[in-house]
């Protein structure tokens, strides 16, 4: 009798369990079924997106980066003897002699950065960082194809690390690189750098746009630069001077 009446609450047990079961598998209203068909649609609309930016990108890319060129600058410095308070007390010359002289010595020096080449009332000049070509005697413009200019400054602004250079002789071959409005971007867009980082001409790299009017201080430790642009597109030695450049390829700052 016992027995027959466990049977019976398992029995009953598992009835009720088949219908609750049974009620959660039937849709009442709920969210419709994602078929293969969806999937495959949603997949196909992800790799238009990829493609599509990709697209853009190689093409600002293909826009720019011809008027981007290599900027080659060289120069002397006068260097101090180091040991000459050292070397310059009697006790010491009567004993070692002044072996590193009195007369400071000119040492040369050379550095390379980047520029973008755009055009100004008809005339083609190079933008590039106002560090890049501090205490230069000599500058040389190095476009996409290999070609040599000589560059001098025409201006330069220390505040905002700008320099305008003016190319010397004929610059009918070299492409240049629209402006844009730097004050129309906003975080998570597009941000492509163009330059010669390291040393490796015609490097790009990608990233977005981190922050706007961002104020940072200057590597010297005085003064700050000011409303700059934030990016995580890889930049390195180098690249100073190159263009920072949107999805339509338009200069936006420079790096």
């Amino acid at each position: 009798m016992r027995k027959s009446i466990l049977i019976g609450i398992v029995a009953a047990v598992l009835i009720a369990a088949g219908v609750t079961i049974g009620w959660i598998g039937i849709p009442t209203g709920g969210p419709a079924l994602i078929t293969p068909a969806a999937l495959a649609e949603e997949s196909n609309v992800n790799q238009a997106i990829t493609d599509s930016g990709q697209a853009a990108i190689k093409a600002a890319i293909a826009k720019v980066g011809p008027a981007v060129v290599r900027v080659d600058v060289s120069g002397t410095v006068t260097v101090e003897n180091p040991f000459s308070e050292f070397f310059g007390d009697p006790f010491f010359r009567r004993f070692f002699g002044n072996p590193f002289g009195d007369t400071p010595q000119e040492r040369e020096w050379q550095g390379v950065g980047s520029g973008v080449v755009f055009e100004y009332a008809g005339e083609k000049l190079v933008l590039t960082n106002a560090h890049v070509i501090e205490n230069a005697d000599e500058i040389k413009i190095i476009d996409v194809n290999g070609n040599s200019y000589t560059a001098t400054v025409v201006g330069s602004d220390e505040l905002l690390d700008i320099a305008v250079l003016r190319i010397d002789g004929d610059t009918s071959g070299l492409a240049t690189a629209v402006l844009g409005d730097s004050d129309t971007v906003e975080i998570g867009d597009w941000a492509i750098a163009i330059g010669n980082p390291l040393g490796l001409s015609y490097t790009v790299t990608l990233g977005i746009i981190s922050a706007v009017n961002r104020d940072i201080a200057k590597p010297s430790g005085v003064g700050t630069y000011n409303n700059l642009i934030q990016t995580d597109a890889a930049i390195n030695p180098g690249n100073s001077g190159g263009p920072l450049v949107n999805a339509n390829g338009e200069v936006i700052g420079i790096n």
